[in-house]
């Protein structure tokens, strides 16, 4: 088995080969991993100075891996070896009757520390396997005639874009402004809402050129510097200094509309109105776990064509130039590894 790992002092990541197969809890599973996303905030888990709560250096990081279920643990019995699967490497302490700790696995903490989690999944998708629940894997073979395999390292933003839409109450043929439409998490959030049957989505982000491949969706499509009046639904997946832009945004929002804030801006915007308005203030982070299997079934069925998205694909010797690569990719393209 092949890790790409970080160690204690440098960012980069090394390649460490292990012969011992990992032993399986109950409920688990190993997946030989074909593919996974290279995500553009990775280096900034593997800096030895970072602010993020990672497992115990050397880690191996990653997200997003798309393989074959090779073994599996007592109790497993939603897959089965053979298994095509995308894997979601959140880990919620629930999952096992265990309260007070989250985490990505072989990434960072959402819970202020999550040690017992990463005792167990110290390692990410950065390696040849991948040991995981049976909960976080969802079987991808109805899908696969639809699109090619490393399409589907988009899963977990396109799950995402749907838990977004969801809690934002989102209903066919209405109108869904996104700001910050030209990054991964924007794009993903406006091809959901098309596939979901929104009447029209407005793009609207700093620069028009770099908005112009979403236009290649359809007529439904516009870009705009703002948004326009009367949406019924705006997310924000904009970071940075952008509250400006959604203060905007909530000024034009009709009655009754809702607001979902994907991405955290550097500073709170000013919320008025909203009371007198009758409009709604959701946060949203990540999916629960039927999301990856309803974005499946929606390929596998043709509502949702990820014919578009571009894979750069590198193998594992060079996850470095991989990562430094993905930065500032426009829509639609991404950066994957091929294990």
């Amino acid at each position: 088995m092949r890790f790409a790992t970080v160690g204690f002092d440098s960012g980069q990541l090394k390649i460490e080969e292990r012969n011992a197969e990992p032993h399986l809890q109950e409920g688990e599973a190993l997946v030989k991993t074909h593919t996974s996303y290279v995500a553009p905030f990775v280096p900034f888990v593997c800096d030895p100075a970072t602010t993020y709560v990672t497992p115990e250096r050397p880690f191996s990081p990653g997200m997003d891996p798309v393989g074959t279920v090779v073994a599996v643990g007592d109790g497993v019995d939603r897959i089965v070896v053979g298994d095509g699967v995308y894997g979601d490497v959140f880990i919620d302490g629930d999952w096992d009757g265990h309260l007070g700790e989250a985490a990505f696995a072989g990434n960072f903490a959402l819970s202020g520390k999550a040690d017992r989690l990463f005792a167990c999944y110290r390692d990410g998708a950065f390696a040849s396997h991948i040991v995981l629940p049976q909960e976080c894997l969802t079987k991808i073979g109805p899908a696969l005639e639809k699109a090619p395999e490393q399409a589907f390292t988009r899963l977990g933003w396109l799950c995402t874009a749907l838990a977004v839409l969801d809690r934002g109450r989102f209903q066919t043929g209405e109108h869904v402004v996104v700001l910050g439409a030209s990054g991964q998490l924007g794009t993903s959030v406006v091809m959901m809402a098309l596939a979901l049957g929104a009447s029209y989505v407005t793009c609207v982000g700093r620069s028009l050129e770099r908005m112009e491949a979403l236009t290649d969706l359809g007529e439904r499509v516009s870009l705009a510097l703002e948004a326009p009046t009367g949406a019924d639904v705006v997310v924000s997946a904009a970071e940075g200094y952008c509250a400006p832009m959604i203060e905007a945004a909530i000024a034009k929002l009709g009655r009754g509309g809702r607001l979902v804030l994907l991405a955290s801006p550097d500073a709170p915007p000013q919320a008025s109105g909203l009371v007198t308005r009758g409009i709604s203030l959701v946060g949203s982070f990540w999916f629960d776990r039927d999301a990856p299997a309803r974005v499946v079934e929606m390929i596998a069925q043709g509502h949702l064509d990820l014919s578009r998205i571009v894979s750069h694909a590198y193998p594992l010797d060079q996850v470095n130039e991989a990562l430094a690569a993905a930065a500032g990719l426009p829509p639609f393209q991404q950066n994957v590894l091929i294990l």
